[in-house]
């Protein structure tokens, strides 16, 4: 129960108070993380192997490793040749099945974020050791930690990644947890995005528009101005009726319609940037604007900001409302 209880404050991790920074390439990657361990340890990084999933998909792995007198953890970065299920539950596979391995019984499973994105780990512990005299050793904790530091949603409700991380480490838990909380793997920058951006201007519009519609926004009008010919942006104009009594559920409209936008980009759509007029509940008057600019809608689809970060930068360029 206590190391249950213990494995639980992933959910809220604290910095370390000492930590050696690592960081360097790791194949295409570059992969960075604290070891908050005064210990002699020594970071590997090997040979990349390849080979073909059995539905036929190509990969190249790349490893490193931790290495200590008495410890080892293992990354193990995973290139697929095109996008792979990630959600919770293939994460939560992939840790069940490495602990199995290890030679758990029934592994405790966590889902904390993992380098920002939704992650699966999950521990158990070898059965403590009979020293004599009364006295036992414990027995070896064994941690293992999944997610994709590339996935995003292809527009169909499903998250996918090209990369899949893996970690396994039998360190003491206070090392492996800020080497967690530390964690970060920088992709190459064309795998943020979705390899099949062929979603066009009218398809875009349709998926926004049947978005908003089913969250309750009606009376939509939408247009794309392209300026880019002349050094200007991709823009989508958007405009509705909003049906708000108050900011708050101004805000909750907000929220609604930049997820269809950000939604769209995701898909595939070459938009760039998002800007929006709201209108009366009669439609008869422009009670205020907001915008999502280029650089935020970059770094969306890059992952250097999320879909919470960018709200509460459109919700600051409100206007008279």
């Amino acid at each position: 129960m206590r190391a249950k209880l213990i494995l639980l404050l992933v959910l809220c991790l604290v910095a370390p108070a000492f930590a050696a920074h690592e960081s360097g390439p790791v194949g295409p990657y570059v992969v960075s993380f604290d070891m908050n361990t005064t210990m002699q340890y020594k970071v590997i990084v090997e040979a990349p192997s390849s080979g073909v999933t059995s539905l036929g998909v190509s990969f190249t792995r790349y490893n490193l490793t931790v290495e200590s007198a008495d410890y080892l953890a293992w990354l193990i970065l995973t290139r697929y040749e095109e996008p792979m299920v990630a959600n919770v539950t293939a994460n939560e596979y992939i840790v069940y099945s490495a602990l199995l391995n290890a030679g758990a019984d029934q592994p405790n499973l966590y889902q904390p974020l993992i380098d920002g994105k939704q992650g699966v780990l999950g521990n158990f512990r070898f059965e403590r050791q009979f020293l004599g005299q009364g006295q036992y050793q414990e027995g070896d904790l064994v941690v293992a930690a999944a997610y994709s530091p590339d996935a995003i949603d292809y527009g169909d409700g499903v998250y996918r990644g090209r990369t899949d991380c893996r970690i396994i480490s039998t360190f003491p838990w206070e090392i492996i947890r800020d080497l967690l909380y530390t964690l970060h793997v920088e992709v190459p920058e064309e795998e943020g995005a979705p390899l099949n951006a062929t979603v066009g201007d009218e398809e875009a519009k349709f998926l926004v528009n049947t978005t908003l519609s089913s969250a309750g926004i009606k009376d939509v009008s939408l247009f794309v101005a392209d300026g880019r010919s002349n050094g200007g942006e991709k823009v989508l104009i958007l405009g509705y009726s909003s049906q708000a009594t108050d900011i708050d559920r101004v805000g909750a409209e907000t929220a609604k319609i930049l997820g269809a936008y950000l939604g769209a980009v995701s898909s595939g759509w070459d938009g760039e940037s998002l800007m929006v007029s709201v209108g009366d509940i009669r439609g008869e008057y422009v009670l205020g604007t907001w915008y999502c600019t280029k650089e935020w809608t970059h770094d969306y689809i890059s992952m250097d900001m999320t879909e919470e970060e960018i709200l509460l930068n459109s919700l600051k360029t409100v206007s008279n409302l």
